[in-house]
């Protein structure tokens, strides 16, 4: 319930980049319940579509490599997707967030 409610949240808001509906995903994400969690990232992507935000950015990197949840794959591959529709037609700003190594 919680993971369609979160999903659908994202889908509502989608572009809107309403800082309390990310705030409330964050929260779902945080909690540690990884299917309801991985709504949550996904729905952060929408709600941020394109916004290019480098402070979101740099929490869904940040929270992306310190999850350690049994399906902690699943996450980060929502994590990347979503951190992709946030840069979104926002290129050229990409290329300051991406670091190798």
């Amino acid at each position: 319930m919680q993971h369609s409610a979160t999903f659908g949240l994202g889908i509502a808001g989608m572009g809107g980049r309403s800082s309390n509906s990310c705030n409330s995903l964050k929260e779902t994400l945080f909690n540690d319940f990884s299917v309801a969690g991985n709504a949550a990232s996904y729905a952060m992507g929408l709600v941020v579509l394109g916004s290019a935000d480098p402070t979101c950015a740099e929490e869904m990197l940040t929270y992306a490599k310190e999850t350690h949840h049994l399906e902690e794959d699943h996450l980060q591959s929502s994590h990347g997707v979503s951190i992709h529709l946030l840069w979104l037609t926002r290129r050229s700003q990409l290329y300051h967030c991406i670091t190798f190594g």
